[in-house]
């Protein structure tokens, strides 16, 4: 029994660290986005700052919401997957953007995006590794 305990608190800490791992970069490119907006839309070649304005909010509210979960309902299957699929979302709209050539974006805004796009692939692979774990009982939370 002890090993089995072992097991699955291993496995809750690789899930929360996945998870904390998304939520200091959601904010991380939230607070980059909100603070260097003028840079970023002749990085990128995008003519309104209100695109990254409200991306930058929506990262940010996103980084709480996982930072949340991480901390009170790391057991909660539908929680992590909820996060899983955003980050799927992300990832695909970014591959969508980047291989379509959208928005008429700079070489360099397209390569960032891809990179974005690799990071958060690897996040959404992880924690649905571990979510998916039989050792996570999910609970009443």
């Amino acid at each position: 029994m002890a090993t089995t305990n072992k097991t699955k608190s291993e496995t809750v800490s690789k899930l929360k660290k996945y998870l904390l791992i998304n939520t200091f970069l959601y904010a991380f490119g939230a607070i980059i986005i909100l603070f260097f907006v003028e840079s970023l839309t002749a990085f990128f070649n995008i003519k309104n700052r209100v695109v990254f304005t409200s991306f930058g909010i929506i990262l940010l509210g996103f980084s709480f919401f996982v930072f949340y979960v991480s901390s009170k309902y790391i057991t909660n299957k539908q929680l992590i997957n909820a996060i899983i699929y955003f980050n799927i979302i992300c990832v695909a709209g970014s591959i969508i953007i980047a291989f379509f050539g959208l928005f008429d974006l700079t070489d360099q805004g397209y390569l960032a995006i891809m990179g974005a796009a690799l990071g958060i692939g690897f996040l959404a692979v992880k924690q649905s590794k571990y979510n998916k774990s039989e050792k996570i009982v999910e609970n009443e939370n």
